[in-house]
C-alpha cells in the first residue's frame, strides 16, 4: 500500500476545483452572476435550484456550506502533505470528506425528489465530494495499515 500522502495529493487539486464552483454558485445564489450555461435542458437549472428556497439552511447559503469545506479540506490535506509534524491526520480529511459526501447526497435528492431540477454544477461538485472521501479513504486506510505494521506506533493517534 502507498503512503497516505500519495492518496491526497489529487485531494488538494480537486478541492481547489470545488471551491471554485461553490464560490461561482454562492455569487449565483445573490445574484451577482447568471448561470444561464447550467441550462442544458428541460429540468436543468442551476438557477433554478440555486435560488430556491432549498438553497439555505437556517440562513447560510449551502454554496457557502460547500465553499467552507472545500476550502477546510485543502487546508487540511496541504497541512498532511507539507507540514514536517502536521496538526491532521488522513483520518481527519475523511472524516470531513464523509461529512460532505453525506450532505451532497442530501442536497442531490432535494434536486431530484423536491425541486424536479438538476444544477449540473452541482452535480459536478457532488462528484468532487465522491472523488474526494474515496481518495482520503484510501489515504486514511493507508494510514492504519502503517500504524499497525510500525510496533508501538499508536494507531488512532
Amino acid at each position: 500500500m502507498r503512503p497516505p500522502e500519495t492518496y491526497l495529493a489529487p485531494v488538494v487539486l480537486l478541492a481547489f476545483a470545488g471551491a471554485g464552483i461553490s464560490a461561482f454558485l454562492l455569487a449565483n445564489h445573490f445574484g451577482a452572476v447568471e448561470a444561464g450555461f447550467c441550462t442544458i435542458g428541460p429540468g436543468t437549472s442551476c438557477d433554478a435550484v440555486n435560488r430556491s428556497k432549498w438553497s439555505e439552511i437556517a440562513g447560510v447559503p449551502v454554496a457557502a456550506i460547500g465553499l467552507a469545506g472545500f476550502v477546510a479540506l485543502a487546508v487540511i490535506v496541504l497541512d498532511i502533505r507539507l507540514r514536517e509534524r502536521p496538526l491532521f491526520r488522513a483520518r481527519d480529511a475523511f472524516l470531513l470528506a464523509l461529512g460532505g459526501l453525506a450532505f451532497g447526497v442530501y442536497l442531490t435528492w432535494v434536486e431530484l425528489a423536491v425541486l424536479h431540477e438538476i444544477c449540473p454544477l452541482c452535480v459536478i461538485s457532488f462528484a468532487l465530494g465522491i472523488a474526494i472521501a474515496g481518495l482520503t479513504g484510501l489515504a486514511f486506510w493507508s494510514e492504519r495499515l502503517a500504524a499497525k505494521a510500525v510496533p508501538g506506533t499508536p494507531e488512532d493517534g
